[in-house]
């Protein structure tokens, strides 16, 4: 009777869970990933098979990604003497992240909550049924180009996405999102516009500078929120509606990486000193918050990887500081950000200056 009472519980529990999933989300996610659709509809225009040639390069793509920075930053970053367990936070805030949903899952994949930072529109979703073959096809090479440079380095070109995500139907970050989605088997539970009020509450958007993206990840249920917001002195001085919504969530880590350096400069101080002040830990690579800053106020900073200097178009940011202390930095068994095509990867480690 007890065996059969835990079944009916685990039962109950599957079906739960699975009720919630958004059936028709999740097959638009892995037909945008190039995966087999229709998994769970009998959608008529998903029935058409997805172009070979795309599946295939859209496979082989994922599996080099996991196997040269996910898998390993993901062991890496579960290693207890980088992330210990009374490290583990709810919420993970990525500022400059633009659409890399993945490597955040990657570092911080035991997250309930992720607020995503970025330039470029939420974007939305395309009308599959209003749209021809040729249209569709164009779309789907679309996503598969704005991903080779994350793909194969491990971030976004800011330039780049500036240009693409401005494109007819992909028209924003949620794209990309859902790729990423769909080739981590997580399943969609509901999208939806939103923006933030004066306040910091959130509410439903007929705007594309904000999306919240509920989805199923092993069973678990998550949220993913990006924004388009200016995260400069000019905004931030006089506007506290994102720094109220990331209050409502408590504690939270932070990831901070091909930041183009912005908070280097005197004009984003305000974020650089936010985070430095409320975050419980950071992971951030050169471009995030000066190392010689994190030293003067009296952060303890864990160092890994190589740096010797950045790439030639950030050459005005270079770090004597930070190259001197790396050099007694224990290796790191990957290669991502700006340096990556270089041989060097650098990343610091470190809780808040506050704590």
């Amino acid at each position: 009777m007890q065996r059969l009472s835990i079944f009916m519980i685990f039962m109950a529990c599957y079906l739960l869970s699975s009720a919630q999933v958004d059936e028709r989300l999740t097959d638009l996610s892995r037909y945008i990933a190039g995966m087999p659709a229709p998994m769970y509809t009998s959608d008529d225009k998903l029935n058409d098979a997805i172009p070979s040639d795309y599946s295939e390069d859209c496979t082989s793509a994922f599996d080099r990604l996991s196997e040269k920075h996910l898998e390993p930053i993901s062991e890496w970053a579960s290693s207890s003497s980088i992330i210990s367990n009374s490290d583990h936070q709810k919420t993970l805030f990525y500022p400059f992240a633009g659409a890399d949903f993945i490597y955040a899952d990657a570092f911080f994949g035991e997250v309930d909550n992720m607020i995503l930072i970025g330039q470029q529109d939420a974007g939305t979703l395309p009308d599959f049924d209003a749209m021809s073959q040729y249209e569709i096809k164009e779309y789907l090479n679309a996503i598969y180009n704005s991903l080779s440079i994350s793909n194969r380095l491990g971030f976004f070109r800011t330039k780049d996405m500036n240009r693409q995500f401005r494109d007819t139907y992909v028209n924003g970050t949620i794209h990309s999102i859902l790729w990423y989605m769909a080739r981590a088997e997580m399943k969609i539970i509901s999208i939806r516009n939103v923006r933030l009020t004066s306040s910091g509450r959130l509410e439903t958007s007929t705007g594309k500078d904000g999306i919240e993206v509920i989805y199923s990840d092993k069973g678990k249920e998550k949220k993913l929120y990006y924004f388009a917001y200016d995260l400069s002195n000019s905004n931030l001085s006089s506007n506290s509606r994102l720094f109220d919504f990331l209050k409502s969530f408590g504690k939270h880590n932070v990831l901070v990486k091909s930041a183009s350096y912005l908070m280097h400069n005197s004009s984003f101080s305000i974020i650089r000193d936010y985070l430095m002040n409320t975050s419980h830990l950071v992971i951030q690579d050169p471009s995030g918050i000066p190392y010689r800053k994190l030293v003067s106020a009296g952060c303890s900073v864990d160092l890994h990887g190589t740096y010797t200097r950045p790439i030639s178009l950030f050459s005005g940011y270079s770090q004597s500081s930070l190259k001197e202390a790396a050099k007694s930095a224990p290796d790191l068994p990957f290669m991502i950000g700006y340096m990556a095509p270089y041989g060097e990867c650098s990343l610091a480690v470190f809780k808040s200056c506050d704590n």
